[in-house]
């Protein structure tokens, strides 16, 4: 996602800096304006490589509990700025002399017509495999309903021995059963059909659904996802239900994008969820499109105009000393439990 905005600020000549994209540290110049690390962030002693680059961080999918913080802060301490995606995360890391907030641009905008909706049409689910023990959690609950006419779409082609047995596990801890069967092109799970995600499946359901239904527990790994599909569904006009706990409720609420729950959106009729469809549509105008979300990186180029904060620390002796007890005493925490 960030290439693609960093190729489209090129491309369209909206910023005079030359971006380049390495593979490892060690091939990263030592003249360069500053340098952007998405994801994996890179080890102390490469950090005392870089202590004269300017350093930004864009934190995705790396940190799945707190107990990676600690971690992670102590390196933060050498940059200069950090991109977030999600409010929540940016409370618990530390915060460099710049924080912006951005988002994931509408990659995947997807269309239908709602004249082809039947009242007997299913309800959508689209989501990775981890998702799918909380979404079954849910639907045991007080929404058994949904579960007689639901569509499935996961990344069942991870699903490996080693992950289903995690799944497994994951499904017993919520005191829900788990009766897995795989066949050459699905799984399913307690009788449930799941098939293969692609953007083209996911096009041709969420064509012909009732509306799109999406879940997140309250963890700290789900709670800190940024709401990518939701914003792709509102900007689409996609009928969304989301759950009561869902972060995206509140954080797309900045918007004045109103999601409903699912016990609100199970009580529209077709007609009533073309109208909330509409609504998300319109309120989501160009909000999350390419050149919206382009301007929210240009503020980060911006600074580069400024001077280097003298708030920037390199990383010492001291900081490896804490960094070896932080990870000791997490590894050992994982082992006891």
């Amino acid at each position: 996602m960030s290439r693609d905005i960093l190729d489209y600020l090129e491309i369209n000549k909206l910023t005079t800096h030359h971006i380049h994209y390495f593979e490892s540290v060690e091939k990263i110049p030592q003249q360069c304006d500053a340098v952007i690390f998405v994801k994996a962030l890179p080890t102390l002693q490469q950090l005392r490589r870089l202590r004269s680059q300017r350093l930004f961080y864009i934190p995705v999918d790396q940190i799945s509990h707190l107990g990676k913080i600690p971690l992670i802060n102590i390196k933060l301490q050498q940059f200069e700025g950090i991109l977030f995606h999600s409010d929540i995360l940016a409370k618990h890391l530390y915060c460099p002399s710049y924080q912006f907030n951005i988002d994931h641009y509408t990659k995947y905008q997807v269309t239908r017509s709602d004249s082809e909706i039947s009242d007997d049409a299913p309800v959508a689910w689209i989501g990775v495999y981890e998702y799918l023990p909380c979404t079954f959690k849910f639907l045991h609950g007080n929404n058994e309903d949904i579960l007689k006419n639901i569509k499935l779409l996961s990344n069942i082609n991870m699903l490996t021995s080693r992950r289903i047995r995690k799944l497994a596990h994951e499904f017993s801890r919520l005191g829900i059963p788990f009766n897995f069967s795989r066949c050459d092109e699905y799984v399913t799970i307690n009788g449930i059909r799941i098939d293969q995600w692609s953007e083209s499946s996911q096009s041709q359901l969420i064509a012909c659904c009732r509306y799109v239904l999406d879940i997140k527990d309250d963890s700290f790994r789900q709670q800190t996802k940024p709401p990518t599909k939701c914003q792709i569904y509102v900007s689409s006009g996609i009928p969304v239900a989301v759950n009561t706990t869902h972060p995206a409720i509140e954080y797309l609420s900045k918007f004045n994008i109103n999601l409903l729950t699912v016990e609100d959106v199970k009580k529209l009729s077709l007609s009533q969820l073309k109208q909330y469809g509409d609504q998300l549509k319109q309120q989501a105008t160009d909000k999350f499109d390419i050149t919206s979300v382009s301007k929210q990186y240009l503020h980060v180029l911006d600074v580069l105009q400024q001077p280097r904060p003298k708030t920037v620390t390199t990383v010492s002796s001291w900081d490896y000393i804490q960094y070896f007890w932080l990870w000791l005493k997490s590894s050992l925490s994982k082992l006891s439990h």
